[in-house]
């Protein structure tokens, strides 16, 4: 993938089959990591998210963005993530709402451990392994999920799913956006 391609990365839509498959390991040789990470960032920050993964826009690459405000003890951060492992989680869970770019103005209540042991690669290839807590735990497990295939709307129950699926449905309308277009991925810009 060259950089070209690169920079004209924009969000995919929902029904992109990216979203439901298991991406391959990034391979440095092929994708200047540098400069995805630096589209990842500016899409995600651009649509206000806390993560971005790249199956988002389109790449079958293990690598995804991260970044969190002061949240109590945890100072506000970011992480660019390549190659990521879960190696294991805490016993004790919480439960947030979550949203993701990839559905815009559907949110699910989700219960995820509080912590996580990840290991993973920088963009220039360096492992790393860390304990994250909190936010960054929650926001690391979510954008794992991607990379992994899945999406937050596979970890809700069918009841939660359907009931927030008819709440963002009312939401679309409310704002007069054509639900269909969303889909076809015309739309996704009036809501980032």
């Amino acid at each position: 993938m060259t950089n070209e391609e690169i920079d004209q990365l924009q969000l995919v839509p929902e029904t992109h089959p990216l979203l439901v498959k298991e991406l391959a390991p990034l391979d440095y040789a092929t994708i200047d990591a540098k400069a995805l990470a630096q589209r990842l960032m500016k899409i995600m920050v651009g649509c206000s998210g806390a993560g971005l993964s790249a199956n988002q826009v389109g790449v079958d690459a293990q690598m995804f963005v991260m970044q969190w405000p002061n949240m109590g003890d945890i100072p506000a951060g970011s992480k660019i993530v390549v190659n990521p492992e879960l190696l294991g989680h805490s016993p004790t869970d919480a439960t947030f709402e979550e949203g993701c770019l990839s559905f815009p103005a559907l949110f699910l209540w989700l219960k995820r451990p509080d912590a996580v042991a990840v290991r993973y690669q920088t963009v220039d290839g360096e492992t790393v392994e860390e304990l994250l807590e909190g936010w960054p735990a929650r926001i690391f497990q979510h954008e794992y999920d991607h990379i992994k295939g899945l999406t937050f709307r596979d970890k809700a129950s069918k009841i939660k799913l359907e009931f927030a699926l008819k709440k963002r449905n009312k939401i679309f309308k409310r704002a007069g956006i054509d639900y269909k277009k969303v889909l076809n991925g015309q739309a996704i810009t009036q809501l980032g």
